[in-house]
């Protein structure tokens, strides 16, 4: 009898590790803040995972531009975000409430950067602060790294404590820019998957 106890003991404390191993490594539903480490610096952005009759999804916020990710694996400890229209992949260990992996553009051999995220994260930025004095339109000039110059226009708003515009440009426009001013600066920030 003690060793059918025993047995059953065993049993049922197996069970419930695997039970709770499982509960820890499941992919969290709601709201993330995703962070790429790129150029000594980092990328904050926003995303949300659904999931529905076990199936995974979820759509990558760009200040108001909404993007689906269709393409999202669990397996075991890690999750896959696919971003199939640029051909990258973000792969993450699960970890309670923080993902910590690399974001790869797979077109490009070895580009992998560091990224992590954190659960129920719904702020992009922490307590930003701007004001309006950046606000309207504004002529630029780009430089690249070889001195080449090329004009463009910003278009800029404060909307709450974020200001949100756009660069325009003879060849196109870059979208959905959102950032905060910081002791006279404009700081900008955009990330649509493969651009930033």
């Amino acid at each position: 009898m003690k060793k059918i106890i025993y047995v059953l003991f065993s049993f049922f404390l197996i069970a419930a590790c695997q039970t709770v191993e499982k509960k820890n490594n499941d992919l969290k539903k709601g709201a993330w803040k995703g962070t790429i480490i790129m150029q000594k610096d980092s990328l904050p952005f926003l995303f949300e995972i659904k999931e529905k009759a076990g199936r995974y999804s979820g759509v990558l916020k760009n200040s108001d531009e909404v993007i689906p990710l269709e393409d999202i694996e669990v397996r075991n400890d890690s999750v896959f975000i696919g971003i199939h229209v640029f051909d990258i992949t973000i792969k993450a260990k699960i970890k309670e409430n923080v993902l910590e992996g690399v974001y790869v553009k797979n077109y490009i051999s070895g580009y992998a950067l560091p990224f992590f995220a954190e659960y129920s994260k719904e702020q992009r930025f922490e307590n930003p602060k701007s004001t309006a004095a950046f606000d309207g339109k504004w002529d630029l000039v780009f430089k690249d790294a070889e001195g080449n110059e090329n004009p463009g226009i910003g278009i800029f708003e404060k909307k709450g404590n974020l200001v949100k515009g756009t660069f325009l440009t003879p060849t196109g426009d870059y979208r959905y820019l959102e950032g905060y001013e910081k002791e006279g600066v404009l700081e900008l920030f955009t990330f649509d998957g493969n651009h930033a």
